[in-house]
């Protein structure tokens, strides 16, 4: 049964491959990658976009628990957790070493919801899928977390479409604000990652890169 599932994974991936994505974005986990999944997300993520890398964007999870073994705890993923209106970790978001990112995600009644067009106009009224601020549900945790990172890095690749998986993952890293409470050490900590995406600063930073001559980077 598992690896019947294992296997389903692993095609699912290598048909995502095929359309040549420049991203993709993961709300879903195991926290029990199996070997052929993670060295598909890896072959992906190393030699995918001809050689620049796929960035794979991946939700941590919302059990307040390790991800150890998880596939957002593979090197090559953008790892996310969610962080609350207080700026702080949301109670649920998982931890661990491999933690990246942090994004909004919600907290209790305080969810996220669809940037759109205003009134009846908008494709909120009109879809049931999508999340108004007027609503009573709302979408929160780690997997609204994740797609918010995903469209940051769209943007990066917006403004220098040559970035490598590699360039984006020190970009969010290098430009991350520090939040919470807890020590950073060599700027990282297994509650926040590198801390709260900052997508002004990291347009910022890809910027002042393109400026440097290349003669001397």
């Amino acid at each position: 049964m598992y690896l019947f599932f294992y296997f389903y994974i692993w095609e699912l991936l290598s048909k995502a491959a095929s359309y040549k994505p420049d991203i993709i974005s993961n709300s879903w986990g195991t926290y029990n990658v199996s070997d052929i999944v993670k060295m598909q997300i890896q072959d992906m993520a190393i030699h995918g976009r001809n050689g620049k890398g796929i960035i794979f964007v991946w939700a941590v999870g919302n059990n307040q628990r390790n991800i150890i073994g998880d596939e957002s705890s593979i090197p090559e993923v953008i790892a996310v957790g969610s962080t609350n209106k207080y700026n702080t970790r949301a109670y649920y978001s998982n931890y661990g070493e491999a933690l990246d990112i942090m994004a909004p995600g919600g907290e209790d009644n305080l969810g996220i919801s669809t940037l759109d067009v205003m009134g009846s106009q908008g494709i909120g009224y009109n879809k049931e899928n999508y999340i108004l601020a007027t609503d009573v549900n709302t979408f929160n945790g780690t997997s609204a977390s994740a797609p918010i990172i995903s469209a940051a890095v769209a943007i990066l690749l917006e403004v220098d479409e040559n970035l490598t998986r590699s360039d984006i993952k020190n970009i969010l890293k290098t430009s991350a604000d520090k939040v919470g409470n807890i020590e950073y050490v060599n700027g990282h900590n297994m509650y926040y990652g590198y801390g709260k995406v900052n997508l002004g600063k990291a347009i910022d930073l890809v910027k002042s890169q393109l400026l440097i001559p290349k003669s001397i980077m």
